[in-house]
């Protein structure tokens, strides 16, 4: 027993031994092996950056200056289309001192022609006219007193604006009096809205037609339309991008990631002179307003610079990635194979039977571990095709290309977990672009169970189909909704809920409803959820606000094709009419719906529009009125179902088209296509296959084994050449889908093909 545990320690040692000499071997054969591989593949990556920096760097140079340049641009056309509308109202007769002042139904139709003209300047937050002599400042949504908009800081009034700095209500009334165009007040003065928010003015003198100064119009801008403005221009590459007033007074910025104070920014942008500059850290790129003086600046740390050219150009650094993993495996092999001392020393330490044993068991946990694979795949596959079969559903909701009959039959078939369902709309109070809606937006909702996302083409909202059991679960659901999105995406959301619908033929009114909500001009702007059933439940007691809120509610029921919302609206404000016994409120009602009907129908284009309207101010009473005003309503609705119509069949054709010229590309994909549209790769599957009835790949594939088959019949080029020609890359696939379609392999085809010919 002694001499047996002798022996068995003996042999411990002996192993422990070996192991210890086989593992010194392996580092040391190991090493020599890798550097003669390694050094020569660093050598060729060196070579590479060296070549590929200096152009990457022109290229990147080229795209953030234009990028510099449009936002340059367009911040300058909209300050010179505010100056051209002060011109237009100059010489206009529809908005004078006079109709502005004199009190009756012309006040009520100038400051609606206001509004009009107002919402055409979307970057401005509000715009104001000041009458010369008159502290009264006129707006499309009324008028207001000039000391009651503008506040002193702490004062007890109810200010909307107020002043931070040495001016005081003279200064900016003296301004407003006589100023041409200015969009900046002093260098220690800040104008800030109810928020707290930072705005700027833009004053343009408004004069008659003989050029005499009458007043002026008054422009408000928030900071928040220049940061938005930058957003748009990001890159992938880390830089920022700033906008400095003529006192190099920071205005926006967009730092993405660069750290830069203040006073650093200043200092960089005391180096403007014309064009690119360079310093020991950054590359600045400059741009110069010639209207208001203010300074754009991009500054692009070198280090980014360098980064983006090593991986400039992907598909030559993944090759030499993959051949140097290639070439190290070689080299591991060869020095398990080639170095006869190694290979003994494991012979002695490990033996058969413990190998054969080892192998059986490997064979059998890799069986059982497959299968256990192949059931996650598989369920894996049934829970994906019910979502993408749920959001295709919900597309055609939107689009409106299904009937109520095919709408319950394709529920019957996906079968969603819960009875009822409800369509809530997300918006981002930020642009994000598109790819990086996937990653933000609808990645964190394809992981909310019951949760169903699909991209409207309608003002970048994005569409939800939430299946709960009840009202509590539809709550506890939008507020999972909402946090995974405002955490993901980094910005702050809003979202419109429609309300529950039993019948999935309801679905189209939950979405009006939603949108509705969405638009609601009293929705919070901090991100919030904001319920249709909560905010149009309660009639508004403000006569002005109901009918505000009533006309929002038609307009949008029109938008989205829904004529019982919109016949619902119109018989509120009928009831309305009949309740009120103010002829002027009634007349403000009548007037303000026909200006309501008149922008949708301007919207669509619609024919004979002015005619309609005029019939519609000849109406006697209240009856035919409403009667002609229904007639119209779903009138506008046919044209925008016709428009919507031709809007996705346009998109339909430039993607058919643009597949046409770029088919034969080896670069073609769904994500290429997608950027190249500005739309995300799911939404561009969905609408795909909806529109054409088979899937984006199906249809590539077929077109160029269509290419590929006349050109084996009608040229002699090689299989090699064709295959490059139709934009593939890979022999081993293109013949095994070639094969897959025709029956036989490419080379086969071409001589059946010719022997055919020649038996004819």
């Amino acid at each position: 027993m002694a001499k047996r545990f002798s022996r068995n320690a003996y042999d411990r040692k002996t192993d422990f031994h070996y192991t210890a000499m086989r593992s010194k071997l392996y580092r040391k054969y190991i090493l020599i092996n890798l550097c003669f591989i390694l050094i020569p593949v660093t050598l060729f990556m060196s070579l590479y950056i060296y070549t590929t920096d200096k152009q990457v760097s022109k290229d990147l140079r080229a795209s953030n200056e234009y990028a510099l340049h449009q936002s340059m641009r367009t911040v300058d056309s909209n300050v010179d289309s505010l100056n051209e509308f002060a011109y237009r109202l100059g010489t206009g007769n529809q908005i004078s001192p006079y109709f502005l002042r004199r009190g009756n139904y012309s006040t009520i139709e100038a400051l609606g022609q206001l509004e009009m003209y107002t919402s055409q300047f979307g970057f401005l937050e509000n715009l104001y006219l000041s009458v010369e002599g008159d502290s009264t400042l006129y707006s499309g949504r009324g008028t207001t007193s000039f000391e009651t908009l503008f506040g002193q800081p702490h004062s007890t009034t109810s200010q909307v604006y107020s002043l931070e700095g040495s001016w005081t209500q003279e200064d900016l009334w003296e301004l407003f009096q006589t100023g041409e165009i200015s969009t900046s007040l002093a260098e220690d003065c800040q104008l800030l809205n109810a928020r707290g928010e930072r705005c700027f003015l833009l004053i343009s003198p408004w004069k008659s037609a003989s050029f005499v100064r009458i007043g002026s119009v008054i422009g408000i801008v928030n900071q928040s339309f220049f940061q938005e403005l930058l957003n748009e221009n990001t890159s992938e590459i880390v830089h920022g991008t700033f906008i400095l007033d003529s006192n190099r007074n920071i205005i926006a910025q967009e730092a993405n990631e660069l750290l830069l104070s203040e006073e650093e920014v200043r200092a960089l942008a005391a180096l403007y002179p014309e064009g690119i500059q360079a310093t020991d850290d950054y590359n600045l790129l400059f741009a110069q307003s010639e209207i208001n003086g203010w300074l754009y600046m991009t500054v692009i740390p070198h280090s980014a610079m360098r980064t983006t050219a090593l991986t400039a150009n992907r598909f030559l650094l993944i090759s030499i990635v993959m051949i140097t993993g290639i070439l190290v495996a070689i080299g591991v092999w060869f020095a398990f194979q080639t170095y006869q001392p190694i290979r003994d020393l494991y012979e002695r330490v490990s033996g058969e039977d413990a190998d054969a044993k080892n192998g059986e068991f490997e064979a059998i946990n890799q069986y059982i571990t497959k299968i256990v694979d192949n059931n996650a795949q598989i369920r894996d596959q049934l829970e994906k095709s019910q979502k993408f079969e749920t959001e295709l559903l919900l597309q055609k909701i939107i689009s409106g290309n299904i009937s109520p009959e095919k709408l319950e039959k394709e529920n019957q078939r996906i079968r969603l977990p819960h009875r009822n369902n409800a369509i809530a709309v997300l918006k981002t109070f930020e642009r994000i672009e598109p790819l990086r809606r996937e990653a933000v937006l609808f990645q964190p909702l394809s992981k909310i169970e019951c949760a169903y996302a699909t991209e409207m083409l309608y003002k970048d909202y994005v569409a939800i189909l939430v299946n709960v059991r009840d009202a509590t679960h539809y709550q506890q659901m939008l507020q999972d909704i909402y946090k995974s999105v405002k955490g993901a995406c980094g910005c702050e959301i809003l979202i419109g809920a429609g309300r529950i619908c039993a019948n999935m033929t309801e679905l189209r009114h939950s979405l009006t409803e939603a949108i509705i909500a969405m638009e609601y001009d009293k929705a919070p702007q901090n991100g919030h959820i904001i319920h249709y059933s909560e905010v149009f439940s309660v009639r508004p007691t403000d006569y002005l606000s109901c009918i505000q809120s009533l006309q929002l509610k038609l307009i949008e029921s029109m938008r989205q094709r829904d004529i019982s919302i919109a016949e619902a609206t119109l018989d509120q404000l009928r009831g309305m009419a009949e309740e009120e016994q103010d002829q002027l409120r009634n007349r403000y009602l009548v007037s303000s719906l026909i200006f309501c009907l008149m922008s949708a129908a301007q919207e669509v284009h619609m024919s004979q529009r002015q005619e309609k309207m005029e019939e519609l101010e000849c109406c006697e009473n209240i009856d035919s009125f409403f009667y002609k005003a229904n007639m119209q309503c779903e009138e506008i609705i046919a044209c925008y179902s016709r428009q919507i119509r031709e809007k996705q069949l346009s998109l339909y054709d430039r993607i058919l088209r643009y597949i046409e010229e770029n088919y034969t590309s080896s670069k073609l994909s769904l994500s290429n296509i997608a950027e190249t549209f500005e739309i995300t790769p799911s939404y561009l599957s969905r609408f795909f296959r909806e529109t054409h009835g088979t899937t984006f790949i199906d249809y590539l594939t077929e077109k160029r084994m269509s290419e590929a088959k006349r050109m084996l019949e009608s040229t002699d080029m090689k299989v090699q050449s064709i295959l490059e020609a139709v934009g593939y890359l890979d022999i081993a696939s293109f013949s095994r889908k070639f094969k897959q379609i025709y029956g036989v392999s490419p080379g086969k085809y071409r001589e059946n093909f010719r022997n055919s010919e020649e038996h004819q």
